[in-house]
C-alpha cells in the first residue's frame, strides 16, 4: 500500500512545468506508525515526520527541554529514520512524479529486511541506534537504491562540495562524493538511526544512561524493514516529511 501525496499530472501538453514542491528529497528506513522505535521517537524530536506537524509532549527524560531541543535540533530536521539514499536535489526536466512512481516501482519488488536487535552507540560526535549483528542484507539495499535512483539526482553545485570537502573527507569519500553526491555510501556506509547531533564526551556520557531505559521497549526486539520510505523537504526549509511509504514485498 502506498501512502503519497501525489503532485497532479500536467492537463495540458503546452502547460509550464511546475516548480518542485520539495526542495530535496530522501530515501529512508522510518519506523511503523505506532511502534515503540516510532512512539519514542515523535516525543524525542518533538516531532511526527509521517504527518510533518510538532508534537506537543515532547519527553525530555529529565535532562532539561531546552538541553534536549538543542542536541536534537539537526536530526529533527530529518526525521527519525535511518538513510538509504541520502538526500538530493532533482535533476533538471525531472518531475516530481515520475521519482515517486519509480520509488513505488521499485519499492515493491525488494524483499523485506531483518537488522535483528539494535543497540545504542556513539558514532563519531552523535548517538546512534545500529544493528548488532551483521548487515549485509541491509547493506545491498542501501547500495540497489543508490544505483537506482542516481539518474534522478541533479549534481552537487560548488557550494555543496566545498561544504562536503571542508569535512575532512578521506580519498575514497572523496571519491564517492565526486560519483555519487555524498561521502558515506557504499563501502562506507553504515546503517544507523540518528538521536542526536554533535555532542561533547561529557554530553554523551550523561545522555547514554538516560537514553538506555528509555529505549527498553527495544531490548529484545527483532528490527525489520518493512516498507522504504521516500521522504521530502518542503521548499520552504521545513524539515523533511514522508511523501510516500511503499511495503517491501518483493
Amino acid at each position: 500500500m502506498v501512502i503519497a501525496a501525489q503532485v497532479p499530472a500536467l492537463t495540458t501538453p503546452d502547460a509550464v512545468e511546475p516548480e518542485p514542491s520539495y526542495a530535496r528529497y530522501a530515501v529512508y528506513y522510518a519506523p511503523e506508525p505506532g511502534s515503540p522505535l516510532a512512539c519514542f521517537g515523535r516525543t524525542w524530536f518533538g516531532y511526527d515526520a509521517e504527518a510533518g506537524v510538532a508534537v506537543a509532549n515532547r519527553q525530555d527524560y529529565g535532562l532539561g527541554a531546552d538541553f534536549v531541543a538543542r542536541i536534537t535540533e539537526t536530526p529533527r530536521h530529518y526525521g527519525l529514520h535511518a538513510t538509504l539514499r541520502a538526500p538530493f536535489r532533482l535533476a533538471p526536466g525531472v518531475r516530481e512524479e515520475e521519482l515517486i512512481e519509480a520509488f513505488a516501482a521499485f519499492a515493491a519488488t525488494r524483499p523485506a529486511v531483518s537488522l535483528g536487535e539494535v543497540g545504542l552507540n556513539r558514532i563519531g560526535p552523535f548517538l546512534a541506534l545500529t544493528p548488532l549483528a551483521g548487515t549485509q542484507d541491509v547493506d545491498r539495499l542501501h547500495a540497489q537504491c543508490v544505483f537506482a535512483f542516481e539518474r534522478f539526482r541533479a549534481p552537487l553545485t560548488a557550494e555543496e562540495r566545498e561544504r562536503r570537502l571542508a569535512q575532512g573527507l578521506t580519498a575514497n569519500q572523496r571519491i564517492l562524493l565526486a560519483q555519487w553526491g555524498y561521502p558515506f555510501v557504499l563501502s562506507e556506509y553504515r546503517f544507523h538511526i540518528t538521536l542526536t547531533g554533535r555532542l561533547t564526551a561529557d554530553e554523551s556520557e550523561r545522555i547514554t544512561p538516560v537514553l538506555v531505559p528509555a529505549l527498553k521497549d527495544l531490548q529484545g526486539e527483532t528490527l525489520r524493514i518493512g516498507a522504504l520510505c521516500l521522504f521530502a523537504e518542503p521548499a520552504d526549509g521545513g524539515p523533511f516529511r514522508l511523501v510516500s511509504r511503499v511495503a517491501l514485498t518483493g
